[in-house]
């Protein structure tokens, strides 16, 4: 297996509370991973701790072969991330926003220039650009926090819930936007409650609950092992086991 992401015996408490117990498992370079459960199973807590937001307890972390070190800039380049929750400076506009994210990431003035003006016109927020982002709609909002975690072309895209708030348009723009991805080898993994998202998109799928690892494979694997025929009843058996 070539892995972009592997990760031994991870663990984090808060607390009383332990968020991630024991966990194990491989993001395979190039594929789109679903990783999936039930409300506070440890999906952020996980998502959270491979970009370096917090700090582990326990547990190692490689990133394409090497020890993760979430100071190193190197790992910061190389991945991106698009959260559940929108934290964007409300008094820029949606330019200046982009600007500022690709000045952090060392993309030249003409590359970001470029990047800025194709994904704007990607999401059909070119006519906004230097439009205030208070003022835009929450789905619009969350087309700019897509295209912030994507502006430096990482190798490896953590989206988590990354269609919240988007409509019927916004939803199909992401989607031809992920098999490009796909296309293009980038690595994916994707936290999301919409099963048929994960279903339709993921080649393999990583099941967590309770802060336990419960089930890493294929979907076709999932309804093996639960001798079910669909795959939000294979679910439903493995969390509820």
């Amino acid at each position: 297996m070539d892995s972009a992401i592997e990760v031994k015996n991870l663990t984090k408490n808060f607390g009383k509370v332990k968020a991630i117990s024991n966990a194990s498992f491989n993001i395979e370079r190039g594929k789109i991973t679903g990783y999936i459960g039930p409300n506070g199973a440890g999906k952020t807590t996980t998502i959270n701790i491979l970009n370096g937001i917090i700090d582990k307890d326990e547990g190692e972390i490689s990133i394409f072969g090497e020890k993760y070190d979430k100071n190193s800039e190197k790992f910061k380049y190389k991945m991106g991330y698009v959260p559940e929750s929108q934290y964007i400076y409300q008094h820029l506009t949606l330019f200046e926003y982009l600007v500022f994210v690709g000045k952090i990431y060392n993309i030249t003035k003409n590359e970001l220039r470029e990047k800025i003006d194709h994904y704007l016109d990607f999401f059909e927020l070119g006519s906004s650009k230097n439009s205030m982002i208070s003022s835009l709609s929450k789905g619009n909002k969350q087309k700019l926090l897509i295209i912030s975690g994507i502006l430096h072309d990482p190798d490896i895209i953590f989206f988590d819930e990354p269609m919240n708030g988007l409509d019927i348009n916004g939803q199909f723009k992401f989607k031809d936007l992920l098999q490009n991805f796909k296309r293009h080898n980038k690595t994916i993994v994707y936290s999301s409650h919409i099963i048929e998202i994960i279903e339709k998109y993921a080649e393999k799928i990583i099941i967590i609950n309770k802060g336990k690892i419960l089930f890493y494979g294929t979907i076709g694997e999932l309804l093996e092992r639960t001798e079910k025929s669909a795959f939000d009843e294979a679910f439903l058996s493995i969390v509820n086991d």
